[in-house]
């Protein structure tokens, strides 16, 4: 199994990293991608994955952090950490744009986080390197932002995937690969998410924990961890009506074809 979006640098996992990894290997976790949301978190995604084989990191800024961003300053040491890094870093990611519950923020807010989704846009295609989207109450727009850039772009992935089908399908349309965390699972809230993951095509489907959010039933509630990553597998075989080793295998070689340092090196 593949977790193609976690964060176990994360103090949630300061007491018992090695243990939850380990935890995860048992249950079949062959490879995980450690994922960044600020420059600082990003560096210690790399740091985290650099200590492992079977690991690698992707850098990126939450939108959560545009305001406060220096765009120029941090882009440029992006690109540095990657260009110094190459054998270990998969993906810029996570980026996006975050218009909360709500779906309304300040304009100056929007304004920072388009302008710092933009930049993030733009190194990837530099790099040919895949972009991890981070999407909340923002579907129209920021799909608006992946047509425009499109054709330059290595993957796509709609990381946690949290819209309903005809969201999936604008996504899809695009070209966009679909992450489906342990949201996918929950019993109450989440038919719109299922129906989603029943339609979208095997060969454009991803799973993901999140970890140390979003655990799947039945651990709703408590710290998520790559080994509940069968859980969500489990989750979307069922609500397809496929088996669980269809979904594992069909995700598996999907990740593998986007992330290039994994241990197979399909690309």
């Amino acid at each position: 199994m593949f977790d193609s979006h976690c964060h176990l640098y994360f103090p949630e996992f300061d007491q018992d990293r090695v243990e939850t990894i380990e935890r995860a290997r048992k249950t079949g976790v062959f490879f995980f991608v450690q994922v960044g949301a600020s420059l600082e978190d990003s560096r210690k995604a790399l740091e985290l994955a650099a200590q492992y084989d079977d690991m690698a990191a992707s850098v990126g800024i939450h939108p959560h952090c545009a305001e406060s961003a220096e765009i120029g300053a941090e882009i440029a040491e992006l690109r540095k950490i990657v260009i110094e890094n190459k054998n270990k870093v998969a993906a810029i990611g996570e980026c996006g744009l975050d218009f909360g519950k709500s779906g309304e923020i300040e304009d100056n807010e929007k304004k920072a986080q388009t302008a710092l989704f933009e930049a993030q846009i733009i190194l990837a295609q530099e790099l040919k390197l895949p972009l991890i989207i981070h999407c909340r109450n923002t579907h129209r727009e920021t799909a608006q932002k992946i047509q425009d850039a499109r054709s330059k772009l290595q993957a796509v992935i709609i990381h946690c995937f949290t819209g309903n089908w005809e969201d999936a399908k604008q996504y899809l349309d695009l070209g966009c690969f679909i992450s489906f965390s342990g949201i996918v699972s929950f019993k109450k809230k989440a038919e719109a998410i299922q129906e989603a993951a029943v339609k979208t095509p095997l060969d454009r489907l991803l799973i993901e924990t999140d970890a140390p959010y979003l655990a799947p039933e039945p651990f709703r509630g408590k710290r998520n961890e790559p080994a509940f990553i069968k859980n969500i597998i489990q989750s979307i075989a069922d609500l397809r009506g496929v088996s669980f080793d269809k979904i594992e295998k069909t995700t598996d070689q999907n990740a593998e074809k986007i992330f290039t340092p994994t241990p197979n090196k399909l690309i």
